[in-house]
């Protein structure tokens, strides 16, 4: 099994919490290689935020 495949798998175990909230930059809308390992998680567990500088 490749990081990738880990990292995402460790996601959606996550996900499964119903404590566990995504939050941050790039979690709903693709933008990073950590938008991927957030593709199978439900919308309603990520909340974007806005770039804050």
């Amino acid at each position: 099994m490749k990081y990738f495949d880990e990292l995402k798998r460790s996601m959606e175990f996550l996900a499964k919490d119903p404590n566990v909230l995504f939050l941050g930059q790039a979690v709903a809308c693709a933008g990073t290689a950590m938008s991927n390992t957030l593709k199978d998680v439900p919308g309603r567990k990520k909340l974007e935020l806005p770039v804050d500088e």
